[in-house]
């Protein structure tokens, strides 16, 4: 174990690591921020488009039965001239129902058209919001990435590697020359090309989860390279 890791789990055990402090965490906080506030302003553009779809449908068959109206009051426009002539009205009872039909149909009319213009505008903030909710997921992953490079966790980790890289590389000079000499067990004669050395610590798992955790709270903590669970921040 490298003087890094020890250093670390000490200074997690005292709770003097501030990983809360840090620039890097705020930035992190502050991008998760605005993600979840461009999350929600798409979520409420999605509703707005959804209303306005099912009123633009509603306008249009609002239309369609003014239209049937209106076709109906012409049809029967020459008869309601002919009884109220016949009734004594010399104006033939005017033509307010025809008018008001009409009125009606233009009215339709109109609100079909405004509620399209809705929508259209609607489609363009969407584009608008779905674009910044990108934008916003791009700056927590940058945000992240800033985090992780800073942390004491991965100088541990990188410290770890590279010492476990120049033992690896001592332990193979030895297996050369032992090698050479043909004293090596059966089935290792290709040793150093050996694929089949599984991990002491699934380590992989356990740092992706907790790169994934900080996504969504700035304040999650790394592990350590021994395969230590994170501690809370």
């Amino acid at each position: 174990m490298t003087a890094k890791i020890e250093a670390l789990r000490q200074t997690r055990a005292t709770g003097a690591e501030p990983p809360s402090g840090t620039p890097q965490r705020q930035q992190l906080a502050d991008a998760i921020e605005r993600q979840r506030a461009a999350t929600e302003a798409l979520a409420r553009v999605e509703q707005a488009k959804a209303r306005a779809h099912a009123r633009w449908n509603a306008a249009d068959d609002a239309i369609e039965a003014a239209r049937a109206h209106l076709a109906e009051i012409r049809e029967a426009e020459p008869h309601r001239l002919v009884a109220a002539l016949m009734a004594g009205d010399e104006a033939g009872g005017g033509e307010e129902p025809l008018r008001e039909a009409e009125a009606a149909l233009g009215a339709r009319q109109r609100d079909e058209a405004n509620m399209g213009e809705a929508y259209r505008l609607l489609d363009i903030e969407l584009s608008s919001a779905r674009a910044a909710v990108s934008r916003a997921h791009d700056g927590v992953d940058a945000a992240v990435a800033g985090v992780v490079a800073a942390d004491p966790a991965v100088a541990a980790l990188v410290a770890e590697y590279q010492a476990a890289r120049r033992r690896v590389a001592d332990l193979s000079s030895a297996m050369y020359e032992v090698s050479r000499a043909n004293g090596l067990p059966a089935g290792l004669e290709h040793w150093y090309a050996d694929p089949s050395t599984s991990p002491l610590t699934p380590l992989q798992p356990i740092w992706r989860e907790a790169i994934q955790r900080l996504r969504e709270d700035a304040l999650a903590p790394l592990p350590l390279p021994t395969g230590d669970a994170p501690s809370a921040a």
